[in-house]
Formats: C-alpha cells, structure tokens, sequence
C-alpha cells in the first residue's frame, strides 16, 4: 500500500473515508485488497475504491486523485519507482499479528520483507505480505523428473540470480512456505532431504 510520506495515512486502518486504487476488477491485486479488508475487519464500503491498473493508479496518485494505492508485483515496482521519484512516499507495514492472521486464512500469502532503499525515500524494510511464484508440475511427470528439476533449481541458485533479478529470490528456506496446493512428490523428496517438510 503506496501512501504519500507527509500524508495521515499511518496504518491500513486510516484508509477508511480516502480514495484508494485498488486493482482493475477481478484482478489478483483486488482479490488480495479485499483479502486485507477482511483481515482488518473493514466493509468495502468503508473506502472509496478505484478500481485502476497501477499505471492508472500511479498516474492518478501523482495527480493527487487518489489517497492510496495497492500494487501487488516483484519489488522493485515499476509503478512505484515513477512514484517515488516525483513524490515522497511510504509504503504501508503490516503488523506481525495481522500477518499472522492473514497467512492463516489465506495460507496462499506469506511474509516478506521489502528491503530498504527499495523505493527512493524507503530507508527501513517494510514488512508485508507476498504471493509467491510457483512452478506447477503435473501429477503425470514422473518423481525423479520433478525431485531433479525442484535439486537443479536451489543448487543452482546464484546462476539464476545472476542470469535473472527473480533469481536473487529464490531461497530453500521459504521454498514450502505460502503454498496452498499439494506438492508434487518429487518435489517432496527433496524437502524432506533438506530438512523442510517431514
């Protein structure tokens, strides 16, 4: 949650009565705005929703239409970057226990910390909620497949990190963590060895 620096936007809490970009309809970033509402105990009707892509959002923040403004997406974020570099902004944490609630109902999110200097003016890490990427694989791969391909993935970690910015993300530790589908049992196989599921 994108909110100017100097502004009375302090807590998700604040944004009752404001003007607040939430996502096109039907898209991910609204699903996980209502998702927050939920957990904050707010109605839909407690904010002013716009209902704008986060380059109409940006554009719509910079102009001063709009209080606030949800992005879901790797950090850095575009949109947020063009933000930050014409305004200063602060980007909303999300409390431990309200993470804690929120995983636990949507155990599809985790948590995750932005790091600081992400963003122009962002000098602390900020804590919030991520949707993590998955790799899908069928249930007709075979087990040694998916165990080779989850093994060449982690312990070829700093190859991807170099040849891609996603690659730096990608960490055995948070491997099993903000998954809400089964597992392959490949994929098993090779948690169990490294110690993250038993």
């Amino acid at each position: 949650m994108v909110v100017a620096a100097d502004g009375p936007i302090k807590s998700f809490a604040d944004l009752k009565g404001k003007k607040v970009g939430v996502g096109a309809p039907g898209s991910g970033t609204e699903a996980c705005y209502r998702q927050l509402l939920d957990i904050y105990g707010m109605k839909k009707e407690d904010v002013n929703s716009q209902y704008l892509s986060f380059s109409e959002s940006a554009e719509a923040f910079k102009d001063k239409h709009i209080d606030a403004f949800v992005v879901i997406g790797a950090v850095p974020t575009s949109a947020i970057m063009d933000v930050a570099t014409q305004n200063a902004i602060r980007i909303l944490p999300i409390s431990a226990d309200i993470l804690a609630k929120l995983t636990q109902k949507y155990p599809f999110l985790a948590p995750v910390k932005i790091p600081a200097n992400s963003y122009k003016g962002q000098s602390e890490d900020v804590s919030s909620a991520a949707v993590n990427a998955l790799l899908i694989a069928g249930n007709q791969l075979k087990d040694d497949m998916v165990y080779n391909l989850t093994k060449v993935l982690f312990e070829n970690q700093p190859e991807l990190a170099s040849a891609h910015a996603k690659g730096k993300e990608l960490n055995l530790q948070n491997a099993v963590k903000g998954v809400s589908i089964p597992f392959h049992p490949g994929a098993v196989k090779y948690y169990k060895e490294k110690g993250l599921m038993k």
